[in-house]
């Protein structure tokens, strides 16, 4: 497509020259207004020419930007985007004229004006733009980072900061090829999305490395690094029977890091062609290389064929922990996934962003399923959906698809509503259509809108079709376009021996809330219950506010589960007759119902309909379970409990005693080494309870016991990770800057911020931040502006004391003398976020702190009114729950000190 819209462009230059006339130049024609949202349809870009010089140790970069376009309404302006460039020249040609220009930053959100001396005449164009520009210093844009003394760039673009790296039309729509060539010194490594074609010397050591034409891209999936990186070419990837052809892989990381790219290298194989089976479409772009970075502000993009990492989750080996492993295999086949659904397939604008992150995390989840069964993969979705609830019960949630009409909504259009609750979303109509009949609604989707754009209403259509069920696309819709968590209360009866369901649907509040619940789905429900010839299920699609199911048979269940499988998107209550059965015959119910089931329980707990007695008995059932996920559910409420329920020292020293009691015996049984054989199950426990009972539990002897491991891993001049499980590595630490002086907790700063082991470093600071100490706090919290830190850590370190009861009040106390500080360190799209250093607290009166001092500062941060109105009600919400529980609570648990 390139080579040919080049020619026509040459073409059209060529005619205009031998013409002899003005080329069809004009000087009369209205200026558009600045658009505030998309840029519109009236000047489109058809191909880039991207020229860089990338020199890391420099404060600048320089380019020269060619873009073709194609202009369709002529007009003295042009309206595109871009941030902070020192623009030198730019101009148009069209029809053999050279048109001048003026460049002018017109908006803080990167909205540019380019005035011309003259009107263009419709058709192709092209505009010419020389530019300078600082290297970004909030991990957006093209930034520098420096590990080790030596200094690389890196990328990140989405949602909206290409614009920070060159001129452009910086919308996904906007979908065109890039030919790309950066000069950067010769000995240094150049990545972006395609293969290197050419190399050229450039003068002084520099060399112009020139790429293949990419696949049309919209601005935010390029992708660049350089520096001295180390490159670590593996094994091509084979032909398979969906890919006629090897596949080039590589991993990159910084100097001296390259070793420790070979488990990510040897486990990326297994992903790639599940999600190769699972498409029908072989891998769509000519390589892959995994880039590990060293700061930076998401955990994973997606930009096509140079996908980047933080590098915690990218370096690892075999001596990693379990944990680690898996969540590199959850990273990357989330953002493998995307190099089909959103990279292949682009959304038309960022309001359907949710449909790229939901169908991710949906299929990333299903491909380590289907690449690992069997070891817990599988209920990845349905933990993300039961976390997310608490956020979409929310009266200030939004919806999964969002209106976009600013960049405060694309800011926060990257939460867990987009990712988890719309994965959740995916699976309950995966399940109820049928895996296959869902499968080729999604493979007719990525065939039809291959290397282009799509939204809402074709994905829908596309599922329609593919699966042959147009019922789908109006019940989807029902969850698209309404925020909130649906509530389905379930009620058995049995006549003559026929037994009746009765359901009825509302939207869940919690306790304290001001919602409405008067709000109505269409909710595929499926029933599971004790049937005559044993367990039964029965599915019906509810799209009223109350409606009848009869069982067949002429059976009267004992139980009834009223979220069969736990696949939908939901919560349920029963009656009193309804939880004693199903508690009563709990072992009828699988893992995923198990959870589904104290998810619900624990929903009516928080909206006054359960009480703590009741949550009780569920937690000393689910304790025992085999299931890890299951017996450690009841850890959350717990917490919630010891935290912000216990009102005294009993109440406080009873929840600890339960604690140890509930899980002791677990952890004693299972010890502190992992046994050769040991399930995945067991080797995931572990850490779970070592953290639970040392610091929930406040089991002294484990405490001495971890403080020990944690000096012996600390002794000499390396660390020693024979000394003690690396996935227990975090809690000892924290216990022994807990427990030890302030003088080790220097030494431990020290030697943290010396070393360049991003895991350990991780570590140890989260340990400090964690501390209950206030001098220690108040080390950490002066440690936050030192550019010895990166940006990712000075945030942990802000959100860590957030979570962090004695130090919550000095963390806000700070960040309200320290705001432009900590805002230094926080990308533009993210900027919003800070009002959730309030987020930690419980009462009225913090709320109103908080919304006073952010009022008039909310405007000026991306996403800082949605963030300040979720972390205001979460406060709110929180006091009403503590007033109506603590008494109770409080009571209950004095008596078991």
């Amino acid at each position: 497509m390139h080579v040919w819209r080049g020619l026509l462009v040459l073409a059209a230059l060529a005619l205009a020259a031998c013409d002899g006339t003005n080329s069809g130049v004009v000087n009369k024609a209205e200026a558009p207004p600045m658009p505030t949202g998309q840029l519109g349809d009236a000047v489109v870009p058809t191909h880039y020419d991207l020229d860089l010089t990338i020199l890391p140790e420099k404060e600048r970069f320089s380019g020269r930007v060619t873009i073709d376009v194609e202009i369709n309404r002529p007009a003295p302006v042009i309206w595109l985007h871009g941030i902070g460039l020192d623009v030198s020249e730019v101009w148009l040609e069209t029809a053999g004229e050279r048109i001048e220009a003026t460049y002018e930053e017109a908006d803080k959100t990167g909205i540019v004006r380019l005035t011309l001396a003259g009107v263009p005449p419709e058709g192709p164009a092209r505009l010419h733009f020389v530019y300078t520009a600082p290297f970004n210093k909030a991990l957006e844009g093209l930034y520098k980072v420096t590990d080790g003394g030596e200094d690389y760039a890196f990328t990140q673009f989405e949602a909206t900061s290409a614009r920070w790296a060159f001129p452009g039309f910086d919308e996904p729509a906007f979908k065109t090829p890039f030919d790309i060539a950066v000069t950067a010194h010769a000995e240094q490594a150049v990545i972006t999305t395609t293969p290197e074609t050419g190399a050229e010397p450039a003068g002084e050591g520099l060399v112009k490395r020139t790429f293949a034409t990419t696949p049309p891209l919209p601005t935010y999936l390029i992708a660049f690094a350089v520096g001295p990186l180390d490159v670590v070419e593996a094994e091509p990837l084979p032909p398979t029977d969906v890919r006629d052809h090897p596949l080039p892989l590589r991993g990159v990381a910084t100097r001296g890091k390259g070793k420790m790219l070979a488990y990510a290298l040897a486990h990326a194989r297994g992903i790639i062609e599940t999600e190769e089976s699972y498409f029908r479409i072989a891998f769509p772009y000519p390589k892959l290389d995994l880039i590990a970075v060293p700061d930076f502000a998401a955990g994973a993009m997606e930009n096509v064929g140079a996908i980047t990492f933080r590098e915690q989750l990218l370096l690892l080996d075999d001596t990693a922990s379990l944990g680690r492993k898996r969540a590199y295999a959850s990273v990357m086949a989330h953002e493998l996934a995307h190099q089909w659904f959103g990279d292949l397939v682009t959304p038309k604008w960022w309001d359907d962003i949710w449909l790229n992150e939901s169908f991710a995390t949906w299929m990333g989840n299903k491909t380590l399923a289907m690449w690992r069964p069997g070891e817990g993969f599988e209920n990845g979705i349905l933990r993300g959906a039961l976390g997310v609830m608490e956020a979409d019960e929310l009266v200030s949630a939004r919806q999964i698809r969002q209106p976009i009409r600013s960049n405060h909504d694309i800011a926060t259009a990257f939460d867990g509503i987009t990712y988890q609750k719309g994965a959740a979303v995916l699976a309950m109509f995966e399940s109820w259509l049928g895996e296959e009949a869902f499968r080729k609604g999604v493979q007719l989707h990525l065939r039809r809108f291959a290397n282009g754009v799509a939204d809402v209403n074709d994905f829908l259509q596309s599922l329609a079709e593919g699966s042959g069920r147009p019922d789908v696309v109006d019940a989807f819709k029902s969850f698209l376009f309404q925020p909130g968590v649906p509530i389905v209360s379930t009620t058995l009866s049995c006549e003559n021996a026929t037994a009746t369901v009765t359901l009825a649907q509302a939207r869940y509040l919690p306790l304290g809330s001001t919602g409405d619940r008067d709000r109505s789905w269409q909710i595929p429900v499926c029933l599971a219950y004790d049937g005559a010839g044993g367990r039964q299920r029965q599915c019906t699609l509810l799209t009223e506010a109350r409606a009848s199911v009869t069982l067949p048979g002429d059976h009267c269940p004992t139980w009834l589960m009223p979220n069969a499988d736990a696949s939908g998107y939901y919560r349920f209550t029963l009656d009193a007759g309804g939880w004693s059965a199903l508690f009563d015959h709990f072992d009828a119910l699988d893992d995923r119902e198990a959870l589904a089931l104290l998810g619900s329980l624990s929903a009516a707990y928080h909206s006054g309909d359960t009480a703590t007695e009741t949550m009780v008995r569920a937690f000393r059932a689910f304790a025992p379970m085999p299931q890890r996920d299951v017996a450690t559910m009841p850890i959350g409420e717990l917490r919630t409990m010891h935290d912000r329920l216990a009102a005294n020292a009993a109440a406080l020293k009873g929840v600890e005693a339960f604690v140890r009691a509930l899980y002791g015996p677990r952890l004693a049984a299972l010890g502190l080494e992992a046994r050769p054989g040991e399930g995945t199950d067991a080797t995931l426990l572990r850490p779970t309870l070592v953290d639970t009972l040392a610091d929930l539990g406040r089991d002294e002897a484990l405490r001495a016991t971890l403080k020990e491991k944690a000096l012996a891993y600390l002794d000499g001049d390396s660390l020693d990770p024979s000394a003690i499980d690396p996935a227990l590595v975090g809690t000892a630490l924290r216990i022994a800057v807990a427990e030890e002086d302030a003088g080790f907790a220097r030494t431990l700063l020290d030697r943290a911020l010396a070393s360049r082991d991003a895991i350990f470093r991780q570590r140890a600071l989260a340990a400090l931040a964690a501390s209950p100490d206030a001098a220690v706090g108040a080390m950490m919290r002066a440690l936050i502006p030192d550019p010895r830190l990166r940006d990712n850590e000075a945030i942990m370190i802000v959100f860590t004391q957030v979570g962090t009861k004695e130090q919550r009040a000095a963390i806000w106390e700070w960040t309200r003398d320290h705001l432009d500080a900590l805002l230094a360190r926080i990308p533009t799209w993210r900027k919003g976020a800070v009002v959730n250093v309030g987020a930690g607290f419980c009462s009225d009166a913090r709320a109103e702190e908080l919304e006073s001092f952010f009022r008039d500062k909310v405007e000026d941060l991306e996403g800082g009114p949605r963030e300040l109105a979720q972390t205001l009600e979460r406060i709110h919400l929180c006091a009403a729950f503590r007033t109506a529980r603590s008494g109770e609570v409080t009571q209950y648990f004095a008596g078991l000190d």
